[in-house]
């Protein structure tokens, strides 16, 4: 008799399991219709499909969007930025035009993982770019590929943030005055691990950050500052950002918001009037991990924008 009761539970175990799978699946498909279907009606000329990131949980989904945006108190300091880069297009991955230095100042593709860790990801992105424009540092970290720093440090011990958000402007403070290891030192784990995990081993630095936009984003002055360098920046992610494949991404008019999260500009197309911007959600999603967005977008793109000096 009880075996008999639980081969009855384990089978309407399974079957709800299965209704729960099918509902899931049948939820997926018919938001990544409706994107599709948005994104025709409106003109739009991006891609939309299954992506790493589409078939997360909600929950997981909301990690990926962990930036907390600063309060303004009046005494920002502001890059004044006066650039001699007249071309039509820049790119610091080198790959679509050139840029002032020709050579490639962008470090590989990162994924930050079910952790709201966006914000240590685009500064410390930022960072190694940075580090390679200046050709410094010890040991060295002079090629794109050897340049990988430490985005735990930031989660771990920066007090900017942890795996539940952060602040970039926090972050950058951090960078300035103390620096960030190599990734070897203190691996990314994405959870919150414990500072005391850090091994002693040469820090890199910027020699300190401003602003180039804050609640006003003018995309002038983002590919003006760009010719110093890639730009950490803010926007805010809506629904249909999940499915983004490739394209230059506009966002359709239903899309409800999801939170706001952190990238890295890495450069300009004025073309194709979009920005270029490495995300942290893995080579899976977008353009192998990068997104195109276009200039028209600086409703939710663009604030607090910073410049590395």
């Amino acid at each position: 008799m009880k075996k008999v009761v639980l081969q009855k539970l384990l089978m309407s175990g399974v079957a709800a399991i299965f209704v729960l799978f099918f509902l899931s699946t049948f939820s997926f498909a018919k938001e990544l219709d409706d994107v599709k279907a948005s994104i025709k009606a409106e003109g739009h000329k991006w891609v939309a499909g299954d992506t790493s990131v589409s078939r997360l949980s909600e929950e997981h989904k909301k990690l990926r969007a962990g930036l907390l945006m600063p309060k303004l108190t009046g005494k920002e300091k502001h890059a004044a930025v006066v650039s001699s880069w007249t071309q039509p297009c820049l790119d610091w991955r080198n790959s679509l035009c050139s840029n002032p230095d020709g050579a490639i100042r962008v470090t590989p593709m990162r994924d930050q993982g079910n952790c709201g860790s966006c914000w240590a990801f685009a500064t410390t992105g930022a960072l190694e770019s940075y580090i390679l424009r200046k050709g410094s540092g010890a040991p060295p970290c002079d090629s794109s590929s050897n340049c990988n720093l430490s985005e735990q440090m930031l989660v771990s011990c920066s007090g900017a943030g942890s795996c539940n958000g952060g602040y970039m402007t926090g972050a950058s403070d951090y960078i300035r005055s103390t620096g960030l290891v190599k990734e070897g030192c203190f691996p990314y784990a994405a959870t919150n691990l414990a500072c005391s995990l850090l091994c002693n081993a040469p820090v890199f630095k910027i020699g300190g950050w401003s602003y180039v936009t804050t609640t006003k984003p003018s995309a002038q002055a983002i590919k003006n500052a760009l010719a110093y360098g890639p730009l950490p920046t803010s926007m805010t992610v809506f629904s249909d950002f999940y499915y983004y494949k490739e394209g230059v991404y506009k966002r359709i008019k239903k899309s409800k918001y999801k939170g706001n999260h952190a990238v890295l500009i890495v450069g300009y197309d004025d073309a194709n009037q979009c920005f270029i911007v490495k995300n942290s959600w893995g080579t899976d999603w977008g353009e192998s991990g990068y997104f195109r967005i276009a200039y028209s977008e600086m409703s939710y793109f663009g604030w607090y924008t910073m410049l590395y000096q």
